[in-house]
């Protein structure tokens, strides 16, 4: 049977590099089924996509801009800033209906984007938070959150959630126990991540005993990085920290640190899988790319985003991550606790290559 979705319009939300690189895995799997893919997007997200399909053709598609808290937690930020969300949304939905109209595909895939949906063609949701964590008034906001996600969501024919359906699943509450109408459909894709691509192989030499990698919103990216800097000043190993700026294409040496502003998946997996040390965010696509390689690291939530608090949280007590606050970051006590973790893998048996076929069957 000739497949019926042929061209898939794809766009990702340009808050960090996370829902671009979970979003290598499904981009790969729709080419490999032959279908036309066309990418939307913006920022550093949508240059990392360039950079891994440079022949695909690529489109601007403006987004929310979130002023990000230095303390506060995001989802009262989100809170605060509603009205400025929801005429983002607003503005999203126009401009994605005026691409749909110009590009004529046959379906939508938003990883994040609220408004990028259309009801001329089949538009599918992809996010790991069906509920969304507050650390102010939690008993009273995450309800709300909850409501107002749900209803957003609601607008998409489908959901795809990344991570596994059962009790041994990498987000806990953010992606289970969540009801929706039984009509409205929820996929689980299992892990993705950018790691699980054979095809092809690592050419970089590059290796460390310590990696650090950034990503994130400014002004908290930058914070973290001069903390880094300073705490790997007061170990004598080797270190690289990759900056997570994929536009950039820059390196300097500070004593023994290696700054580079961005390595390809296969390289940077390389460089991971020698590390004898890794350092990030607890940002959820960051923990599925340590689950494909089986990797532990030492995880710093972003300060105010109380999903990542969640989740390094949650992997810690399970000893397959060492939590630390990134104010009180001391590399020298999380080298030491790293030696106390358990091996962190899961076991993939979902074929997504088969979910992706079937949805383009449709």
């Amino acid at each position: 049977m000739e497949n019926r979705v042929k061209h898939v319009l794809y766009t990702v939300l340009d808050w960090g590099l996370g829902h671009a690189t979970r979003s290598i895995p499904i981009i790969e799997s729709l080419l490999k089924h032959g279908t036309e893919v066309t990418l939307a997007g913006e920022g550093n997200s949508l240059a990392l996509l360039k950079n891994t399909f440079p022949n695909l053709v690529a489109v601007e598609l403006k987004g929310i801009q979130i002023v990000y808290p230095k303390d506060s937690s995001l989802a009262f930020e989100m809170m605060r800033q509603s009205g400025n969300i929801i005429k983002a949304i607003k503005s999203e939905h126009q401009s994605m209906q005026l691409l749909v109209d110009s590009l004529q595909p046959d379906a939508i895939i938003s990883d994040s984007r609220f408004g990028a949906y259309s009801k001329k063609v089949k538009s599918i949701f992809i996010t790991h938070q069906l509920g969304i964590k507050s650390s102010f008034l939690p008993a009273l906001i995450e309800p709300i959150l909850y409501r107002i996600n749900k209803y957003y969501i609601n607008k998409f024919d489908e959901c795809w959630i990344p991570d596994y359906e059962g009790e041994n699943n990498l987000s806990g509450s953010l992606s289970h126990g969540k009801k929706f109408n039984a009509d409205f459909k929820l996929t689980y894709l299992g892990a993705l991540s950018r790691f699980q691509s054979n095809t092809t192989k690592s050419t970089s030499r590059i290796k460390s005993a310590i990696v650090v990698l950034l990503s994130g919103p400014e002004p908290q990216r930058s914070i973290f990085e001069q903390k880094c800097i300073s705490e790997l000043k007061k170990i004598n190993r080797s270190a690289i920290i990759v900056r997570g700026k994929p536009t950039e294409n820059s390196s300097f040496q500070d004593e023994k640190i290696l700054l580079l502003s961005h390595m390809l998946s296969e390289d940077l997996k390389a460089l991971l899988l020698d590390a004898e040390t890794i350092v990030c965010r607890s940002g959820y696509s960051s923990m599925m790319d340590l689950a494909a390689i089986g990797k532990n690291a030492i995880v710093i939530p972003t300060p105010g985003q109380t999903e990542q608090e969640y989740l390094a949280m949650k992997l810690d007590a399970a000893k397959w991550m060492v939590y630390q606050s990134q104010e009180n970051f001391n590399i020298i006590s999380g080298m030491e606790e790293l030696k106390n973790c358990n091996p962190f893998k899961f076991e993939n048996n979902i074929d997504l290559d088969s979910i992706i076929g079937n949805f383009l069957k449709k």
